[in-house]
């Protein structure tokens, strides 16, 4: 056996000998080569190189090894495995992709002298871990059997022991080779590890903590993972050979389904794990982040209104580990996609994206192609107020400092904000009486939030419309201005001074603003061949010194006789369209609305949830009975002219066989009346912002004297995010008065069968009352809750006055809810027991 100890020291050391002893060995290794494996292997990195078997002691030798000596593994004869020791001295197994990364280990049982080791297979068959000084750090078992074994590593990484003499694997190490988790998520739940367990599984650790084994077989074992996130996990199972083998577990990745409407886009998703981050990117930019945890999860942002068209994604981030991205979706900006022809939703959208922008700046300016915006805080000061779209060359305008202190009234707390708008396209309808040039520009101040209806102002507002050549603007040009309630243009209380490219208008009111020029209905000539133009306005004079001459005269007598014609047939046509609105009412062509189901019902009406365009959820009132049929068509006719974003707006109007249906928005909560009957409870600041969004509708229709004459709960919509609209307003009389509405009427209104803006105020006060009935009682009455108790009892008590003329009116109501009665001086006692002395909303016997 001499050739065969130069065998075992060539392996052990891999010198490269002189050719004529490797010549020699090989020679008398001839024999060996039928009765045991290759005893090495060399690869080429990453793959491994080392014993391809270690033997037991033969004939009295000493026998084969792994040591940390020198660090010579067994390899498996694909070189992809190697049994090694580890630098803290752990007898173990990993693969060529993960060095770093075990499979499977030796637990030691006993405390070893230093850090030595040797991993020998020894004649009993016992597997043995030794120290320096030959104590058993771990062992595996034999038999006492004097025999032949051998160990070896297979391809898939199993430590096994071979009996040579019997020919049978005497032992084997566990290995797990898959997992199984079909419906496991971020919440957790029970997986199943596939592989090949030798010894039976005791216990399971996962992320260094305990968990759940619930069955456990040769070939699979079931254990319970907890909730979490992450990726390449350990997950250890040990066995009662004092083994462990490691598999690496990876939670299910999130996944994403995105929806854009609008300015909105919902995210749903799954995976979202115990904690994560889930970002919103506009063009590889990150702009929005919300936190976020659970197996299922939806999130909707909103995107802010100065952002453009773009390129997105959603980003799901759990902490520690790369971001998962969505693919990216096109988001379409409001801006590119409004209808500037459109009066039904134009001015609101204009709202709302000022809204938006203010949130962000004190001054938010916008350029699109459809709409431009300009939106600023108005500070108080001295000086007067300015801005502009486009520069020094574009649109501007210049509120005197006599207005913004007027609005302001003294009060540091009061916010003046200002909106400037051009619009490319004039969407107010062509009257007879003006020809209009170019688009339109809006000016509006906003006090509180609240529309401020400014008139007759002492100092003059400037607005500097630019022009450009193709608009063909001639010395006759003047400045209009859209009156709302009329429908019409006016140049009354503007004047206007021509520019070489632009026309400045001095105006002492605000509102939407045009250019244009007087129609000409008709051109004759006089005798002296002179040319008489008529206009929508009055007649020019002529262009010579011709005077009134006969023909003239006769011209004149002409047309007076038909003018008084026009007139008794336009009386006579207006009288018939009040008889016979629902017939003569022009309904839209709408193919774009679809109904889903029934959301609640009228009477007479059904009300259901539908979607216009496929994207917006719409309400849909739809009616038969021809009676309900006309009413429905007034209050389209009504809502289709008043643009406020506290009052519903006007959708359209369609037949769909013998039903009429008036389209408009969908509220989530429905009714006002709903909610309450519901029985929930409001916040002191919930109650605040409703009844400032009420007190805001009712005092644009107030100030564009409208009187609604139905003011109660079952005509406040409730949205999801606490935002409020009114509808059904400018009921003509008291007749058919709803029996629901009779405790929201003041008794003159009931008496004189009159409806009055002083009515309107009656009705809000008692809404009040009744609202801050459902508020979430919190503390005592005079604490800082209390107080918003007294006060709510003030405002009601000057809203419910017996006497008509001496409520307070809209506007009043609206300023005191802003500053939440802070310029009241009256007692707190004063005002409890005055309320509770007077008559329940100052009623009085009829």
């Amino acid at each position: 056996m001499l050739s065969g100890q130069f065998w075992w020291h060539r392996a052990r050391l891999r010198a490269n000998a002189q050719k004529g002893m490797n010549f020699f060995l090989l020679s008398s290794l001839i024999l060996f080569v039928a009765a045991f494996d290759n005893p090495s292997v060399n690869n080429t990195s990453p793959f491994f190189s080392g014993y391809t078997a270690i033997y037991n002691q033969v004939q009295g030798s000493s026998s084969d090894q792994v040591n940390t000596a020198d660090s010579i593994p067994l390899v498996s004869p694909n070189g992809q495995w190697k049994l090694s020791f580890s630098n803290d001295s752990v007898a173990q197994v990993t693969h060529y992709l993960e060095p770093s990364i075990w499979r499977w280990k030796a637990i030691d049982t006993a405390t070893a002298a230093d850090s030595y080791r040797r991993f020998v297979c020894q004649n009993d068959g016992n597997l043995v871990i030794y120290d320096s000084k030959s104590s058993v750090i771990w062992a595996k078992g034999g038999t006492l059997d004097s025999t032949s074994y051998n160990l070896t590593l297979d391809n898939d990484g199993r430590i096994i022991e071979y009996n040579q003499a019997k020919n049978i694997v005497w032992w084997k190490s566990s290995t797990i080779t898959s997992i199984e988790a079909p419906q496991l998520t971020t919440d957790g739940g029970d997986i199943i590890l596939l592989g090949d367990y030798y010894n039976p599984i005791q216990s399971a650790t996962f992320r260094d903590s305990s968990i759940s084994i619930q069955s456990a077989t040769s070939n699979a074992t079931v254990v319970t993972i907890p909730p979490g996130n992450g990726l390449n996990l350990s997950l250890i199972l040990s066995d009662n050979d004092n083994t462990a083998v490691q598999i690496y577990f990876s939670y299910p990745t999130p996944t994403f389904n995105i929806t854009v409407e609008g300015q909105f886009i919902r995210v749903d998703g799954t995976n979202a794990g115990s904690s994560a981050v889930l970002c919103l990117y506009v063009n590889s930019t990150l702009t929005v982040t919300v936190q976020l945890s659970g197996a299922q999860f939806n999130r909707t942002f909103l995107v802010p209104i100065f952002i453009p068209s773009s390129l997105m994604h959603v980003s799901l981030i759990w902490t520690g580990y790369p971001s998962f991205n969505s693919p990216s979706f096109r988001y379409t900006s409001p801006l590119d996609s409004i209808n500037s022809t459109s009066v039904s939703n134009l001015f609101s959208t204009i709202e709302n994206i000022t809204s938006q922008g203010l949130a962000q700046s004190d001054t938010f300016s916008i350029q699109a192609q459809n709409i431009s915006i300009f939106a600023a805080v108005v500070h108080q000061n001295a000086s007067d107020f300015s801005g502009d779209i486009g520069g020094k060359n574009g649109t501007s305008f210049v509120l005197p400092s006599s207005i913004i202190s007027s609005l302001a009234d003294g009060r540091n707390n009061t916010r003046v904000t200002v909106i400037l708008s051009t619009i490319p396209n004039n969407p107010f309808p062509v009257v007879d009486k003006w020809s209009t040039i170019g688009g339109l520009v809006g000016l509006s101040l906003y006090v509180n939030d609240t529309y401020a209806n400014v008139m007759n102002a002492t100092t003059p507002i400037r607005i500097v419309i630019p022009f450009s050549s193709e608009e063909n603007v001639t010395a006759d040009v003047q400045c209009l201005f859209w009156v709302q309630v009329t429908s019409s243009w006016s140049n009354e209380g503007c004047d206007t001074q021509l520019g070489y490219d632009n026309v400045t208008c001095l105006c002492n009111h605000l509102t939407n603003f045009t250019l244009g020029r007087p129609r000409i209905v008709a051109t004759t000539q006089d005798p002296s061949g002179n040319t008489i133009v008529v206009t929508g306005d009055v007649p020019q004079a002529p262009t010579d010194s011709g005077g009134f001459n006969k023909m003239y005269l006769i011209a004149v007598a002409g047309v007076v006789p038909i003018l008084l014609v026009g007139i008794l047939v336009a009386v006579f046509m207006a009288r018939r369209k009040k008889r016979e609105t629902s017939s003569e009412f022009r309904l839209d062509v709408l193919n774009d609305v679809e109904t889903k189901h029934e959301i609640g019902r009228g009477r007479k009406t059904v009300v259901y949830l539908g979607k216009k365009s496929g994207t917006t959820d719409v309400a849909v009132k739809k009616a038969k009975d021809k009676e309900k049929v006309k009413e429905l068509v007034e209050e389209g006719g009504r809502l289709k002219n008043i643009h406020h974003p506290n009052i519903l707006m006007y959708l359209g109007m369609y037949t769909e066989g013998s039903l009429t249906c008036l389209v408009i928005n969908y509220m989530e909560q429905r009714t006002l009346r709903h909610v309450l009957s519901q029985g929930n409870k409001f916040h002191n600041d919930q109650i605040q912002n409703m009844m400032k969004q009420i007190a805001s509708a009712m005092i644009y229709l107030h100030e564009n004297n409208i009187v609604h004459g139905r003011l109660c709960p079952h005509k406040v919509y409730v949205s999801s995010v606490s935002s409020v609209k009114l509808s059904a307003f400018g009921a003509e009389s008291v007749h058919d008065t709803p029996e629901y509405m009779k405790k929201y009427m003041a008794a003159e209104v009931m008496k004189n069968n009159q409806l009055t803006k002083e009515g309107d105020i009656y009705s809000y006060g008692v809404i009040l009352d009744e609202v801050m009935s459902h508020r979430k009682m919190n503390g005592a009455l005079l604490s800082d809750h209390g107080k918003v108790i007294v006060f709510s009892l003030l405002l009601t008590n000057k809203s419910t006055e017996k006497k008509a003329q001496s409520r307070i009116s809209m506007r009043v109501v609206g300023t005191r809810l802003h500053n939440k009665g802070e310029e009241e001086d009256t007692s707190s006692a004063s005002i409890i027991a005055s309320y509770i002395n007077r008559d329940a909303y100052g009623v009085v016997e009829i």
